[in-house]
């Protein structure tokens, strides 16, 4: 449908029956209520009475689209204020979000409620109500509210981050559900001269509610960190692994992603343990921001001097311990992008190198930050596996769950060992195809050793083979890991193997055990360095490296976000 326009310029006392909107819409009274009266005063639409209902001319195309209101409160009375979706013109019949004395409702029709949330607004703050419907036979209703003050939501009585954009409302109707496309439509009360209640300042409605140019998951821009992502068609993209990727190149001044939360929602994750996003505009890490169970479209940049500019959004955390990650419950499922309205994006500059690291909770970054533990101590954006890549001038593919090892299984995340797991990016998702690797590798690292308890000489050797099987011609690094455990087992491993190709790196030292290298039994931020330092001491060098350690290939030779 062509968007609807209206900023309510008119003369003062104007009629709203009377009026053209900025698109060139009118108003006519809702059925059944024809006594309708309202004008215009100071550019707002205000009423003269209760249950003020209009609706808008013209009937869009498709039944499937938004409107949006943004109203100055001024007090509560017990009449309502709102928007309305799919109002019919012969018959009684539309859904609207209306505020009332404290609450918002969604409501079907005259008096049928559907769903209702409480919010406490603030004198001559102003306020964007959205209702959006979708579908037929069920029809799907997503209601929002935002505080135009500061960008803030209102989710469950509570006003959060402006970043993380939710409903507040969210139901499907399949009850007799209001099909035809209608059209818009406004709720108007009292309003005293403009001293009650709500006053309109500026209505909307669009086909699209996003307000931006969407960029679905498959475009051909957007450069996916190798064999981490799952991809279902242009629907969504899946990863398990923290340290996973996307990145690419966008003009304008603004970019969103839209995620999918449903699996955390139904598999009951506390708020807590959610995964985290890190994400970096032109090179510099923006934030660390934690999904909630509201989340859909989450802003990463708004405001930024018109582009190109380049974003790198990585999988930044989770509690990756109790939760399934290998159905998986526990993941980050991206479904889409948005920038500047009228924009294309573009393929964003790349290493020239490929890298693949197995490892367990060190290569995740788990309490790398601090001991404080938890989501936000987490950040594999400085860990082993991605300092390194910098270092090698690759881009890399991070394979680490924590506890996992060579033999250990992670059972309250459903995660095997690395023997039973290392071809699969979760359940069902081979990394093979034709019996090799998907992706081509540079080089294939493997840091475990840790978290097993047992002797892994036997594994070590049966994982040589079959990654030469995976990787014909790749340089496999079996490393010491941090800890040093197993070392000389993991040594055993590779000599049985009998390729060259194959090689045992040896750090000769515990990276933890040097003052401020460790937090607890992790590696602290400054550990992480010191263990990409041996191992950069023991690797052949690579054409074009030096990207974390000071040369020009690396994004890591900046200021590190600090909290």
């Amino acid at each position: 449908m062509a968007d609807f326009l209206d900023t309510f310029t008119a003369t003062d006392n104007a009629a709203l029956l009377s009026h053209t909107s900025d698109s060139g819409g009118t108003y006519a009274a809702a059925t059944s209520f024809g006594s309708s009266v309202a004008t215009i005063v100071s550019n707002r639409a205000i009423g003269a009475a209760a249950n003020q209902l209009f609706r808008t001319s013209g009937s869009p195309a498709d039944a499937d689209y938004s409107v949006t209101g943004r109203f100055l409160f001024k007090t509560n009375t017990t009449d309502h204020y709102g928007v309305m979706v799919r109002v019919q013109a012969a018959a009684q019949e539309w859904y609207s979000l209306t505020y009332q004395n404290g609450v918002f409702n969604l409501y079907k029709n005259a008096a049928s409620g559907l769903d209702s949330v409480s919010g406490t607004l603030t004198a001559d703050d102003s306020y964007d109500l959205t209702i959006e419907a979708s579908g037929s036979a069920t029809t799907a209703l997503k209601c929002r509210v935002r505080r135009v003050s500061d960008g803030k939501w209102l989710i469950a009585g509570n006003w959060v981050d402006r970043r993380l954009r939710g409903n507040c409302i969210s139901v499907s109707d399949s009850s007799s559900p209001v099909t035809a496309a209608g059209s818009a439509g406004i709720w108007l009360g009292t309003s005293n001269g403009s001293s009650t209640g709500l006053m309109l300042d500026e209505l909307t409605a669009s086909d699209d509610p996003i307000s931006g140019e969407f960029i679905a998951i498959d475009d051909a821009a957007i450069f996916y960190s190798l064999g981490n992502w799952a991809f279902s068609g242009s629907d969504y993209a899946i990863t398990v692994n923290t340290g996973a990727y996307a990145k690419f190149n966008f003009p304008g001044t603004s970019v969103h992603v839209k995620v999918d939360v449903s699996a955390q929602v139904s598999g009951s994750v506390s708020a807590a343990d959610y995964p985290k996003l890190i994400y970096e505009i032109d090179g510099v890490v923006q934030d660390h921001l934690q999904l909630t169970s509201w989340a859909e479209w989450v802003e990463l940049a708004q405001g930024l001097t018109d582009g190109p500019h380049t974003l790198k959004l990585y999988f930044g955390g989770c509690n990756p311990l109790d939760y399934d990650r290998w159905t998986p419950v526990m993941a980050l499922k991206v479904t889409g992008f948005m920038v500047d309205a009228g924009k294309a994006i573009s393929a964003p500059t790349t290493y020239s190198r490929r890298m693949l690291v197995y490892g367990d909770s060190q290569g995740e970054g788990f309490d790398a930050i601090s001991l404080a533990g938890g989501v936000a101590a987490m950040d594999p954006t400085r860990a082993y596996p991605m300092l390194l890549a910098a270092e090698r001038n690759a881009e890399v593919t991070v394979v680490c769950f924590a506890s996992q090892g060579y033999t250990a299984d992670v059972p309250t995340a459903s995660v095997p060992n690395l023997e039973d797991a290392w071809d699969f990016k979760f359940s069902g998702q081979s990394r093979l195809t034709g019996g090799e690797f998907a992706e081509t590798y540079d080089e294939i690292l493997c840091c475990h050793g840790q978290n097993d308890a047992g002797d892994v000489t036997a594994v070590v050797t049966a994982l040589a083979a079959a990654w030469r099987t995976a990787a014909p011609t790749t340089p496999i690094y079996f490393c010491r890991p941090p800890s040093g455990e197993h070392s000389t087992e993991i040594a055993a491993g590779v000599a049985a193997a009998s390729d060259a190709n194959v090689i045992y790196v040896d750090t000769g030292e515990d990276a933890r055990a040097p003052e401020g290298n460790a937090n607890g039994v992790h590696l602290s931020l400054q550990g992480q360095e010191y263990y990409v330092s041996l191992l950069v001491a023991q690797l052949p060098a690579v054409s074009g490296g030096g990207g974390f350690f000071g040369g020009p290939a690396g994004p890591f030779n900046k200021t590190p976000f600090l909290f």
